[in-house]
């Protein structure tokens, strides 16, 4: 259920960002009930009278978040945005780097690539892959959950590529010619 958690995780995030925005103070306990798996977390919400203002910026720019898998010239952050959300990470006992565009960055880009690739060769890599693709509207419609094809901007043969790829005996075909 690791990506039902994380889903969960950025929905408490932003409710208790929005609950800041609000006016509210407010904490969280993970779990709370040892008996009832269903129940991920308890907010507890009190009123405010201080502000912070780094979860502030973050709640007031929640909703400009979107998931975007075209391809096309980005806009680089700027160096306010960049500071703000390594702090955002490093106040919840995390980081951030940044990677921009450059060497480094293809580097990247390659590992990120062959990494793929090795998943979708790899037997386990190549089910979850499967199940994670949603290949038709009805699918989409069906399910409510995964990642529709029509939503990857792919030229026609990389689609091509995606639904051969779904079948397993194409990527052991590949994996026997040292292809992919």
């Amino acid at each position: 259920d690791l990506a039902s958690m994380i889903a969960l995780g950025a929905s408490l995030e932003n409710a208790r960002l929005e609950a800041i925005n609000q006016g509210y103070e407010n904490s969280v306990s993970f779990f709370p009930i040892q008996e009832e798996k269903d129940i991920i977390a308890h907010l507890s919400l009190s009123e405010s009278k201080t502000s912070n203002e780094l979860d502030k910026w973050l709640g007031e720019n929640v909703l400009n978040r979107e998931t975007n898998r075209n391809l096309e010239q980005s806009t680089p952050l700027s160096e306010t945005d960049k500071t703000k959300l390594k702090a955002a990470g490093q106040k919840n006992g995390s980081g951030l780097t940044i990677i921009e565009p450059g060497e480094e960055f293809d580097r990247l880009a390659a590992l990120i690539a062959q990494t793929e690739r090795f998943r979708i060769m790899h037997p386990t890599g190549h089910r979850n892959f499967t199940e994670e693709m949603r290949w038709t509207k009805e699918d989409v419609e069906t399910t409510k959950d995964g990642i529709d094809i029509a939503t990857v901007d792919l030229t026609i043969g990389e689609l091509t590529g995606f639904k051969l790829a779904r079948n397993r005996e194409v990527i052991d075909k590949l994996v026997e010619w040292k292809g992919g």
